[in-house]
C-alpha cells in the first residue's frame, strides 16, 4: 500500500516517468528495467518507497514484473535490476499505463517531452551522485568504483574546459543564434560530446525495432520547426571518427572518394569483396574495437556475454561477429584480431583515441557550423549528419567545409 504522504508523488511524477523511461528503452519487447535504488536518490525516499510504488503498478495490472536481469550502464560494470513487462494494448499509445497516465495527467507525451523529462531525471541523479561522492571524500569514506570512475570523468571535462575553451566560446555565438530548444549542449554543461534535441530522436531513414510512427516522425517534425519549411536535406561524413583519426594522425584529410569501411576491410581481408552487407556488419564492430584501442575489451564486450545479458546494441555485434566469420572461414577472435591490425593500418596509429575523439569531433563540427553561418548557411547537426535548407548548400560545398575545418582543427591540436 502506497501512504498518502507518497500518493500525489507516486501519481504526479514516479507513473510519468516509468512512463517516460520506458519509451526511451533500448532493450527490446517492451521491458522496463528498474533500477530501485537509482529511483530513490533520485526521489529522496528510502528504497521500500519504490518497491511500494512498483508493487501498486503490478497490483494495478500496469505491469508484470518477470525478474532480475544483468545490464551495463554508465556508473557500474554490471548491475542486477528488475525487469517488468508493460502492458500493451490497442491504443495510440504502447502500453496501458500511458492511459492511466493520462486519466490523471491529461499529458500526450511526444519524444520532445520525453527526453526533457528523461533528460532532467539523468541529470537530476548525475548530480546527486557527484554529491555523494564528493561528500565521501571530504570525509574520508572509501569509494565505490563507480564513484571513482564518476570523480574521474568530471576532472577530465573540467580539463578539456581549460583546454578547448575557445570551441566553448564558439558554441555559444552559435547556440545565441538559435531557439532556446535547439540550443546544443556541450563541456561546458559536462557534455563530452556536442549534443542537441535532434541527437535523442530517430532517424526515421534507418530501420528500428518497436519504434512507433509517431517516434519515427519527432525528427522531420523538429527539423520543419528549426528551418521553417519542410524542405530540407541530409549530408554526412563516411566512417566520421576514423576518417578524422586518419586526418589528425596524418596531418591532412582523407580524399572523401576513399570509403572508410571498404578500405579497413580491403586491408584485412582483400581476397573478399566488401558487399554492401559486409560494409553493414563492419560498422558495427569496428566502434567496439576502436573504443577499447584493439584490445581484449572489444572481444569481451561481444563474446564474454551470455545470450539472455545481451542488449540490442550487443545482440547486433554478436551477430555480425558470426556472420563475418562465416564469411572468412576464420575464428571469431581471428576476425577481430585481423580487423584491429587493418584499423591501425589504415589509420596510421598504433594507439586509437578511444572516446577522446568525441571531443576532437565535436570541435570539428563547432567549425564546420561557424564556417557555415560565415557563408550565410542555415544548419544544424546531429553528430556528424548535417541538415539544411534544400538549395542552401551541396555536396561539394559540404565537403569544401569539412576540409577547410578539418585542416584548422588539425592546426590548433598542434
Amino acid at each position: 500500500m502506497i501512504s498518502k504522504k507518497y500518493l500525489k508523488m507516486y501519481y504526479e511524477a514516479f507513473l510519468p516517468l516509468m512512463e517516460c523511461i520506458f519509451q526511451n528503452n533500448t532493450v527490446r519487447d517492451q521491458e522496463l528495467v528498474v533500477n530501485e535504488q537509482n529511483l530513490a536518490i533520485y526521489f529522496d525516499v528510502d528504497r521500500h518507497i519504490i518497491k511500494n510504488f512498483l508493487k501498486e503498478m503490478e497490483d494495478t495490472g500496469l505491469a508484470k514484473y518477470i525478474g532480475n536481469k544483468r545490464l551495463f550502464d554508465d556508473f557500474n560494470v554490471q548491475f542486477a535490476m528488475r525487469c517488468y513487462k508493460l502492458i500493451p494494448t490497442e491504443s495510440k499509445y504502447c502500453s496501458t499505463l500511458q492511459e492511466f497516465i493520462n486519466s490523471y495527467m491529461l499529458w500526450e507525451p511526444y519524444m520532445s517531452d520525453r527526453i526533457a523529462f528523461i533528460t532532467n531525471y539523468t541529470d537530476a541523479l548525475h548530480d546527486k551522485k557527484l554529491k555523494i561522492a564528493q561528500q565521501k571524500v571530504v570525509e574520508g569514506l572509501k569509494l565505490t568504483k563507480a564513484e571513482k570512475k564518476l570523480l574521474n570523468k568530471i576532472e577530465i571535462n573540467l580539463q578539456y574546459q581549460k583546454d578547448y575553451a575557445n570551441y566553448i566560446e564558439l558554441l555559444k555565438v552559435i547556440n545565441a543564434t538559435r531557439p532556446e530548444m535547439f540550443r546544443s549542449k556541450y563541456l561546458a554543461e559536462g557534455r563530452n560530446r556536442e549534443t542537441n534535441i535532434l541527437c535523442n530522436t530517430m532517424n526515421p531513414d534507418k530501420e528500428h525495432l518497436s519504434a512507433s510512427e509517431q517516434d519515427l516522425s519527432e525528427r522531420y517534425i523538429l527539423l520543419s520547426t528549426f528551418f521553417g519549411t519542410e524542405d530540407f536535406f541530409e549530408d554526412d561524413t563516411n566512417g566520421s571518427i576514423y576518417r578524422l583519426s586518419f586526418a589528425l594522425a596524418h596531418g591532412y584529410p582523407l580524399a572523401h572518394d576513399i570509403d572508410v569501411y571498404a578500405t579497413i576491410w580491403n586491408k584485412a581481408f582483400y581476397k573478399i569483396e566488401c558487399t554492401s552487407l559486409i560494409r553493414h556488419h563492419l560498422k558495427v564492430l569496428c566502434m567496439p574495437i576502436f573504443m577499447s584501442n584493439g584490445k581484449k575489451n572489444a572481444w569481451n564486450s561481444i563474446v564474454a556475454i551470455k545470450d539472455n545479458n545481451l542488449t540490442r546494441s550487443e545482440a547486433a555485434r554478436k551477430v555480425a561477429l558470426n556472420k563475418l566469420s562465416e564469411i572468412t572461414g576464420l575464428s571469431a577472435r581471428e576476425v577481430m584480431d585481423k580487423l584491429s591490425d587493418a584499423m591501425r593500418k589504415f589509420i596510421g596509429t598504433s594507439e586509437f583515441l578511444e572516446a577522446e575523439i568525441f571531443i576532437h569531433e565535436s570541435n570539428l563540427h563547432i567549425l564546420m557550423i561557424t564556417e557555415f553561418m560565415k557563408r550565410g548557411i542555415k544548419t544544424i547537426n546531429v553528430y556528424d549528419g548535417f541538415y539544411f535548407k534544400n538549395g542552401t548548400c551541396d555536396h561539394d560545398t559540404f565537403n569544401e567545409v569539412y576540409d577547410l575545418c578539418t585542416n584548422q582543427l588539425i592546426k590548433n591540436c598542434k
